[in-house]
């Protein structure tokens, strides 16, 4: 293998510099991070409202298979529509 010249030596020795002080300073980067305050945009209020639009849309959703399964389970399948007018 051959040796190193002056350049490559002065090389290795900043990078081993480099790596001990951004080893140094990254602890300390993380111990103190600062939080800032999330403003409410026009971007951030639609992104809100369409999650909102969704876990509505989900729930209701939920909710009609449970009376679904409700209905198949205590009135039976040919007994389904009886509750309905029209068909008594």
């Amino acid at each position: 293998m051959p040796k190193k010249t002056k350049k490559e030596k002065i090389i290795a020795q900043l990078r081993r510099k480099l790596e001990t002080t951004v080893n140094y300073q990254l602890p300390e980067l993380v111990k103190t991070p600062e939080t800032k305050p999330v403003l409410i945009t026009e971007n951030n209020l639609g992104l809100i409202l369409g999650d909102l639009h969704k876990t509505f849309f989900l729930a209701g959703l939920a909710i009609s298979l449970e009376f679904i399964i409700y209905w198949f389970s205590e009135l039976g399948g040919s007994k389904l529509l009886k509750f309905l007018p029209m068909f008594k």
